[in-house]
C-alpha cells in the first residue's frame, strides 16, 4: 500500500476537484536520490528524481489501467491494475502516482524499501491485494 498520500491530494479530493473514476492517473518511477515529502504538490516537484527516458522507461510514466475508487463498509479504496514496464533495464526506489487530468497533481507514493533492479525483464509494481490505498469514511 502507499507509504505517502500527498497532503494536496487529500485537500483537493475533499474539495471534489478529482473524478477518481474517470481522471487519468499515471505512475512514474524515481531513483534513490529522491527524498519523500508529503508536502510535494505536483509532478514538477519530483521530476528531477524521475528515471531517465530509455532502457524500457518513458518519462511521464505509464497510465494506470482499470482505476477504481470504491466504497464498502465505510472503507474507500483506490486501486488499479499493476503497473508494468516491459523490457526494463533500470533501477528504481519509488513509484509515484499523479493525476494526469488535473494539473499533474501528486496522489501517493510507494517506497520499495530498497533499490529494485530490472535487467531485460518486465518491471512490475504489484499493488497490495487491498488496493493502492484505503481510507476510512468519516
Amino acid at each position: 500500500m502507499a507509504d505517502i498520500i500527498y497532503h494536496n491530494f487529500m485537500d483537493r479530493e475533499g474539495e471534489k476537484v478529482y473524478d477518481m473514476n474517470n481522471d487519468v492517473f499515471k505512475m512514474i518511477l524515481l531513483d534513490d536520490g529522491h527524498t519523500p515529502d508529503a508536502t510535494h504538490v505536483d509532478y514538477a516537484d519530483v521530476i528531477a528524481d524521475e528515471l531517465s527516458n530509455g532502457n524500457g522507461y518513458t518519462t511521464g510514466g505509464v497510465t494506470l489501467a482499470n482505476v477504481t475508487w470504491s466504497e464498502s463498509g465505510g472503507i474507500i479504496t483506490f486501486n488499479a491494475d499493476d503497473a508494468q514496464w516491459p523490457g526494463a533495464n533500470f533501477t528504481s526506489r519509488y513509484g509515484t502516482i499523479y493525476n494526469d487530468t488535473v494539473g499533474d497533481e501528486l496522489v501517493c507514493q510507494i517506497d520499495f524499501t530498497e533499490n529494485k533492479q530490472a535487467s531485460a525483464i518486465t518491471f512490475e509494481v504489484r499493488f497490495h491485494v487491498n488496493g493502492i490505498f484505503r481510507k476510512q469514511q468519516a
